[in-house]
């Protein structure tokens, strides 16, 4: 979707949504998350995660795996729709847990995830509608995994997730696979703006 994003961009009045869902990384992607695994695995040797925390959208997930392939010892691996990223095109629609889980194994946390995990607005749901997840939805789901992760017992936990939700935490805007650490209290929710998506 970054690719198609940055020869359509997606303010313009005759954007047309490509209809790519739940997208996987290109080549250039499948790159930049190999470059990191030297970080990852120094990241090990400094203070090591005890555990890697996943969106469920199949970007990430890759992600994750590459960047995370050569850290020297077994890495537990758990999903939360809490970071996904926020809706805003198709590629931000996920698919059903039952087909993620087959693709990555190696994960826990598919059990917990409703059929449908992602932001489908109506009633009933349109799993495939794309209508953009609201400000103060997206914020709220951001709070609740700030929680989430206070909750946990573990002390280092790596995180793999998306723009929308790094820029909601840190109030930065990180290139694709760039690393950042921080610490659980510095990790503060945003106010509430109309906040304008990558690309």
């Amino acid at each position: 979707m970054n690719e198609y994003l940055s020869k359509n961009r997606w303010n313009d009045p005759f954007f047309v949504d490509p209809k790519l869902y739940d997208t996987k990384l290109t080549p250039g992607g499948e790159r930049q998350a190999c470059a990191k695994r030297t970080s990852c695995a120094n990241l090990w040797l400094t203070t090591p995660p005890q555990l890697l925390v996943c969106s469920p959208l199949r970007r990430a997930l890759q992600t994750a795996e590459l960047a995370f392939a050569t850290v020297p010892a077994p890495l537990p691996r758990l999903v939360t729709s809490l970071c996904r990223e926020r809706l805003y095109h198709s590629s931000d629609v996920g698919r059903s847990p039952r087909i993620v889980s087959e693709e990555f194994p190696m994960y826990s946390g598919f059990g917990d995830l409703p059929e449908v995990w992602w932001h489908a607005p109506g009633d009933p749901p349109d799993p495939l509608a794309h209508d953009p997840e609201p400000e103060d939805v997206f914020l709220d789901r951001c709070r609740q995994f700030v929680g989430w992760l206070a909750a946990r017992p573990e002390k280092n936990i790596a995180v793999v997730t998306h723009w929308g939700v790094i820029e909601a935490l840190t109030q930065r805007e990180f290139a694709n696979c760039e690393i950042g650490t921080y610490r659980l209290a510095d990790l503060i929710v945003r106010r509430p703006r109309e906040l304008v998506p990558p690309g």
